[in-house]
């Protein structure tokens, strides 16, 4: 089996939109690893437009 893992954001800027994404995927025993990297993303990840 496998983990698997996305991040969408979308950024707004002067007359445009950015799309990142970010796709993870993991075997199940790496399930731990993944999920602590997408936690770092979500709370130390800043975008200033």
């Amino acid at each position: 089996m496998r983990t698997v893992a996305q991040k969408t954001v979308v950024i707004p800027s002067q007359g445009a939109v950015f799309v990142l994404q970010l796709n993870a995927d993991a075997l199940d025993d790496e399930t731990m690893t993944l999920m602590d990297a997408a936690n770092v993303i979500d709370e130390q990840t800043t975008i200033t437009p």
